[in-house]
């Protein structure tokens, strides 16, 4: 039997005592490491030069997915990285907004952004009053040609309009050197054209140039459109566009639901 001052008894409950004191503090260093970093959500409402609020404008921070405005204009994007972020805003018929903003993981005000509207740069498009504004549904029955109803839209669902046009026939989805996606047209094996796209008959607008969003994505949504032309063979364009530089490629017409006298379509949640 070892006797009280027996130094090895101490020594094992010092080793005892230090074991578990590196054992907590190893559980505490993981349990601080496996903790999420903190985030921070932004919050704005989009308005025109009047002050009307802008519904379905196209809301992104950088790296992450858009996010539409609602019918009062106001947007929430969440979960973002606290520190400073670059928000863009683009809607149609208005010059691309970019905005640097702090973010912090409290929450923060609600901004507010104004868009300018776009100088028209063609005359305004004149419309008759019948139940086929655009032409589009005579030209579906009677020209060559692909084209994609707000219907077939609604069923296919297509997280954007690079996703809509790319399953089309002879259609693809490319990237440039820069790593800039945009659709194209093949011609050929391994060989493609950049089409002419228009929107309710005009060019696109600007849009923001970003690595890995192609520019169609950001101008419009595929709920805010009303039918789709494809014409991959410049002969098949319709003549009224002739006088547009088609070039040896061919042309995709996007006509809005609101061009088309369509009613908005439902709105369920927004894909990433």
């Amino acid at each position: 039997m070892k006797s009280p001052t027996d130094p090895s008894g101490a020594i094992r409950r010092f080793l005892t005592l230090t074991s578990a004191t590196l054992l907590l503090a190893a559980a505490a260093g993981a349990q601080q490491r496996a903790e999420p970093p903190a985030t921070a959500r932004y919050s704005a409402v989009v308005r025109d030069a009047l002050g009307n609020p802008v519904p379905r404008a196209r809301v992104r921070a950088q790296g992450h997915h858009i996010v539409l405005t609602d019918g009062r204009g106001a947007v929430v994007l969440d979960s973002l990285p606290v520190g400073t972020q670059v928000i863009e805003f683009l809607a149609l018929g208005f010059m691309p907004e970019r905005r640097v903003v702090k973010l912090r993981a409290e929450t923060s005000p609600v901004d507010t952004v104004v868009l300018k509207a776009l100088a028209p740069g063609l005359d305004t498009v004149r419309v008759t009053a019948d139940e086929d504004p655009t032409g589009f549904n005579r030209r579906r029955h009677s020209v060559a040609g692909q084209f994609i109803t707000a219907a077939d839209i609604e069923r296919e669902d297509p997280r954007n309009v690079t996703a809509l046009l790319r399953t089309r026939e002879r259609m693809r989805y490319s990237l440039d050197r820069a790593g800039t996606p945009s659709i194209t047209m093949t011609t050929g094996p391994g060989s493609g054209c950049r089409p002419l796209v228009l929107l309710d008959g005009f060019p696109l607008p600007p849009a923001p140039r970003m690595t890995g969003i192609a520019s169609l994505d950001w101008i419009v949504h595929p709920d805010e459109i009303g039918g789709v032309e494809i014409y991959t063979n410049p002969g098949q364009v319709p003549a009224q566009f002739s006088l547009l530089r088609i070039g040896s490629c061919g042309a995709i017409l996007i006509w809005t639901r609101e061009m088309m006298d369509l009613p908005n379509a439902p709105r369920g949640p927004r894909r990433p």
